[in-house]
């Protein structure tokens, strides 16, 4: 009987010192698990926030035919943006090309820069860039500059709809004719609209529209539309189709004021995640 007793007090307090070093082992993971933490964090104190990767999204369109009839057309759009803390920047082109039977038909770009910097969640000053060349549009080149404000009216991830509002100085170099020619200086205001919406994982919707008009001359206006569908078929790859007017109310003589361009393209997103 003495032995059996004897037994089970012995087991008894192996149990008791194998449950101590159980609870001491988990006190030693959990004081572990707190350094690992405060090590974290005054790491990433010293080095600082993690870098925002540079977003770039590029669409190419591409047609040339031979025979009995030969046409070149090329089309080509890139978004770039980068933010540096609260700081934006965003790079905006657009070019289309096209030749037929060797005579140029089409020869339009366009550049647009913007910088944002938020006043709050939802409201952000912006300065805008822009630079317009289109050959045939009876204007030699279109140059605007300003600043505005910008509105995140709402919010990712199904829909995304962002107005903007800017003052500009704009200056118009008009192709010399006949009938016109010369520079035209003026304070013009430009308002626009950036709606995207996601339909599924793979279907997005885009529309992008903007009015410029001289403050003086109230005809004196320009108006841009973007209508865009596009379907990813890849992390990286999409199929895009997009339908674009740019209308000038007072287009030089002679020359039709409203361009429209139908565009099939493959499309590109590729974020980098840069050092900077």
């Amino acid at each position: 009987m003495k032995k059996i007793v004897v037994s089970l007090v012995a087991l008894a307090a192996m149990g008791l010192a194998a449950e101590t070093d159980v609870d001491r082992i988990k006190a030693q993971i959990a004081a572990n698990e707190a350094e690992a933490d405060t090590l974290k964090k005054e790491l990433a104190a010293a080095v600082g926030p993690e870098p925002e990767p540079l977003k770039t999204h590029a669409e190419l369109g591409y047609i040339k035919t031979t025979g009995n009839t030969k046409t070149t057309s090329f089309a080509g759009v890139l978004n770039i943006s980068k933010a540096f803390g609260d700081h934006m920047l965003r790079f905006d082109a657009e070019g289309y090309y096209s030749e037929d039977d060797g005579k140029e038909t089409k020869n339009r770009w366009k550049t647009i820069a913007n910088y944002d910097y938020p006043e709050t969640s939802a409201w952000a000053f912006n300065y805008l860039i822009g630079y317009e060349v289109d050959k045939f549009s009876g204007f030699d080149s279109q140059f605007y500059t300003g600043p505005g404000v910008k509105w995140k009216a709402i919010e990712p991830p199904a829909h995304q709809l962002d107005f903007q509002a800017n003052v500009l100085y704009s200056e118009d170099e008009i192709e010399d004719t006949d009938v016109s020619g010369g520079t035209n200086d003026y304070a013009s205001v430009q308002a626009k609209l950036d709606y995207n919406w996601q339909i599924s994982e793979s279907w997005k919707f885009i529309q992008i529209a903007s009015y410029r008009v001289e403050v003086d001359e109230l005809d004196n206006y320009f108006i841009y539309s973007k209508t865009a569908v596009e379907s990813k078929i890849s992390d990286i790859f999409s199929l895009g189709v997009n339908y674009t007017i740019d209308y000038k109310n007072e287009a030089p003589a002679d020359k039709v004021r409203t361009d429209k361009t139908f565009l099939i393209s493959l499309i590109i997103d590729y974020n980098p995640l840069l050092p900077f």
